[in-house]
């Protein structure tokens, strides 16, 4: 360096020019490095994220695929789930309880309880308690009040929902529809009801039947011996009525007692009707009141039948007789044959379809017409119908729900048998049964048997 001035030589400046671009580079290869691996740490975590975003998405699909598969199972649950918040509001409602209530899931999320649901012999106040006494609720039984005015036996059972602390967060609501139930313990008690009157009936047939033919054989004998004694033997007469009127009613309860045994065959019913008339007409024992019997075909000159012939008979005189029985004035008892579709929609499980009182509707709201083309044809394609039509003193209504049970009657020399009878042949058949009926002016009895289309050959035998 020139020590005067101070400015460095030429040799001095070209030191420290290399000084600077070694220091330069050296940071340079620093930066370089540095940036490497800082790239290197970008790349790593990049690849850290991407899996974790990759274990993320496979938790939030597995997570999806859990709450889809407890949604399909809580849907397809058959006892209606109701679940229920602190506030009482509805927060989760399943699709069986959403068929059972009649409302939309949509529509009742978030509302009161209270307001959807009315449990007869749980009150509000009651559940109110029942859901802040903490406690699970087991089954018991209610009746669930509809909007329609109907009532549905369910029973009615309640847990609580808790958290992961334990603690009480809200309530489950569980309704179990009962009505299939009931159905089936109705016929249990039935089938119990009938094996026991079996046994009855065969006691009976031993114990009353061999004395009344000893009675029956003494009072003939004097009948006879009576014959110039026209006073006492018109007491012997007597004896021997009592004898017939007791013996038929032991027949009619061994009848009734006995298994059905089915034995569906092709048939015309022109001739079954014909045959049942004329046999009434000539019974000595039935009053006719100058009643009259019709026949109508509607249209239909030779009707033919899909069922038990010999029951199917059966059935004839027991409607017909009982009609002429209920009327107290001459008139007319018509039985009429047709034919309807298939049931426009599924109803429950009994085989009495309707019981009105009045005249005014007709089984359309049940049936589509013969031949009518539909897309909900089910199983039966068509019904065969018989229906009975008297001009009698009708049916009570208070008594509407008792006149198809067995010894039930309101005639004072009656067995009860004769309605029961009915229903029970067509209940083997699968048939349907329906009434109408009002005072004064009648009743209608309609039966509809499952039809067949007949096959030409089985008609004619």
């Amino acid at each position: 360096m020139n020590m005067d001035n101070g400015i460095p030589t030429k040799e001095e400046f070209v030191d420290q020019l290399a000084a600077a671009f070694s220091y330069f580079n050296a940071n340079t290869e620093k930066l370089t490095n540095a940036y490497n691996k800082l790239e290197q740490e970008v790349a790593r975590i990049n690849a850290e994220l991407e899996k974790k975003n990759n274990q993320l998405q496979q938790k939030i699909t597995e997570i999806d695929h859990v709450r889809s598969h407890f949604e399909n199972i809580l849907h397809s649950m058959g006892t209606a789930v109701i679940a229920i918040d602190l506030n009482e509001k509805i927060t989760v409602i399943n699709r069986c309880a959403e068929e059972l209530l009649g409302i939309d899931s949509s529509a009742c999320a978030g509302r009161p309880f209270g307001q959807l649901v009315t449990l007869d012999k749980i009150t509000s106040t009651g559940l109110s308690a029942l859901l802040k006494s903490d406690q699970p609720l087991f089954e018991r039984e209610a009746a669930l009040l509809c909007k329609n005015g109907d009532s549905i036996a369910v029973g009615v059972s309640m847990s609580l929902i808790r958290n992961s602390k334990d603690d009480t967060i809200g309530y489950l609501l569980l309704l179990r529809d009962l009505r299939e139930i009931k159905k089936l313990q109705a016929k249990a008690r039935r089938a119990d009801r009938l094996v026991a009157l079996g046994e009855m009936a065969a006691r009976v047939a031993h114990e009353i039947r061999n004395p009344l033919g000893g009675i029956e054989g003494f009072a003939s004998l004097l009948v006879r011996i009576l014959e110039s004694d026209k006073e006492n033997q018109r007491m012997a007469a007597y004896i021997m009525e009592g004898v017939k009127s007791v013996n038929h009613i032991v027949s009619s309860l061994l009848d009734y007692a006995r298994p059905v045994h089915i034995k569906k065959s092709f048939f015309p019913i022109r001739e079954i009707i014909y045959d049942v008339a004329r046999m009434i007409e000539t019974s000595p024992n039935i009053d006719k009141k100058n009643i009259k019997i019709i026949a109508e075909f509607n249209g239909d000159n030779d009707p033919v039948m899909y069922a038990d012939r010999v029951l199917t008979q059966q059935i004839i005189w027991n409607l017909l007789v009982n009609s002429i029985q209920a009327m107290d004035h001459p008139g007319d008892v018509v039985i009429s044959c047709g034919k309807r579709g298939p049931l426009k929609h599924a109803v429950e499980d009994s085989t009495l379809l309707y019981h009105e009182n009045s005249f005014v509707h007709d089984d359309s709201m049940y049936f589509y017409g013969f031949g009518e083309a539909t897309w909900n044809t089910g199983e039966i394609h068509f019904w065969n119908v018989l229906s009975v039509t008297d001009q009698g003193t009708g049916i009570d209504p208070q008594i509407k729900d008792k006149i198809f049970y067995p010894f039930y009657t309101t005639r004072e020399n009656g067995t009860g048998l004769g309605l029961s009878t009915v229903y029970k042949i067509i209940e083997e058949h699968g048939g349907k049964i329906s009434v109408k009926s009002q005072a004064g002016r009648g009743a209608c009895i309609t039966l509809y048997f499952p039809g067949e289309v007949p096959v030409q050959e089985e008609v004619s035998r």
